[in-house]
């Protein structure tokens, strides 16, 4: 019997945008399961809480009942080998990300191969459309700050700016 191939998506999403809906979708032509995990970065002030940034995923992804949504504070690795999968997905929109990722792949290999006996984690990384090149989740947050509502709107699924407007 094929092995299933299941792959996490992890980020802040703070907030999820429309570039990372656009790696979910074309992830899910690659994959059997698409598992999405908004994770804690210890080095990063989130804007928004736990509690929104879930609610915001779930209505983004409320067209894809499929994919499962997930919270974890710990290593993305440790996460990926709870449920099982042995692909994490990360967009990239130019080489400066590119260049963030690669150790951070690195890393994860690492870490699956030294603390989980027969378990690798290997990365996919899928570019950017033209349309999500620009989208950047710093930005739509300065745009939220300082109120640019209407601009926020092209970054945004319309059901994550309503919660967004809502809190």
């Amino acid at each position: 019997m094929k092995k299933k191939k299941v792959a996490i998506y992890g980020g802040m999403f703070d907030p999820p945008t429309l570039g990372h809906l656009d790696v979910i979708k074309r992830a899910k032509v690659l994959f059997d399961k698409i598992i999405v995990v908004e994770l804690k970065n210890p080095d990063k002030a989130p804007m928004f809480d736990k509690k929104t940034k879930l609610k915001m995923l779930k209505a983004m992804l409320a067209d894809f009942p499929e994919i499962e949504i997930y919270q974890h504070d710990g290593l993305l690795t440790s996460f990926a080998y709870s449920v099982g999968a042995n692909y994490s997905v990360r967009g990239i929109r130019n080489g400066f990300d590119a260049d963030y990722e690669r150790p951070m792949f690195e890393f994860n290999s690492e870490i699956a191969r030294t603390e989980f006996e027969d378990y690798s984690l290997d990365t996919v990384f899928i570019p950017t459309t033209r349309q999500n090149f620009d989208t950047s989740s710093s930005n739509i947050r300065a745009l939220i700050q300082g109120g640019a509502f209407k601009t926020a709107a092209k970054y945004l699924d319309s059901r994550v700016l309503e919660i967004i407007k809502s809190v």
